[in-house]
């Protein structure tokens, strides 16, 4: 027998808390990097190409690096089975056999457990690079519909026996507790 018992929502939570933490300051650091020359200098718009490439372009690379982010976590997951809060709660994911989560997987579950990227930014990415100017909409409603199906995982997890989400259920995983 295994010494492990399935993770708690709340450990599963707060870990997930952490890692957007984690995010969230990377997201703010590319911010900064990107929009704060203009911000400081105050170029006019149109008539400076460094800022008409910034307004156009910056969105893109904040996004970028946020989804980069969240390419690390399922790295992480795939080569350790944690991700920087999953390690703070003492959390393993896992095959449900027991086995190491493979990278495909585990990016798949990344994007698949994190209701921000396939529910908001996703769609936000596809709209601004079609040109549909709609998508300013979603900037409100996306986040949303994003804690919506968030709130509704984190429901599944608490009525399902082995504490998994929709993303574990549909890829066969399982977050542990190791003691």
């Amino acid at each position: 027998m295994r010494d492990y018992e399935y993770a708690s929502v709340r450990s599963r939570l707060l870990a997930g808390i952490v890692d957007w933490v984690v995010a969230f300051v990377w997201g703010a650091v590319a911010w900064a990097v990107v929009w704060g020359p203009n911000l400081l200098w105050k170029y006019p718009f149109g008539e400076h190409f460094l800022a008409d490439l910034v307004y156009y372009l910056g969105g893109w690379v904040v996004s970028g690096v946020l989804i980069l982010r969240f390419m690390f976590n399922g790295i992480g997951i795939s080569s350790g089975g944690d991700t920087f809060g999953h390690r703070l709660f003492g959390l393993r994911v896992e095959m449900v056999e027991g086995r190491r989560i493979g990278w495909r997987r585990a990016l798949m579950r990344q994007f698949l457990g994190s209701p921000l990227l396939f529910a908001y930014f996703l769609p936000l990415s596809i709209g601004f690079l079609f040109g549909a100017w709609e998508t300013v909409y979603w900037l409100t409603w996306g986040l949303i519909v994003a804690a919506v199906v968030a709130m509704g995982n984190h429901f599944w997890m608490a009525l399902d026996d082995q504490v998994r989400g929709w993303h574990d259920t549909i890829l066969g995983t399982v977050v542990v507790e190791y003691r």
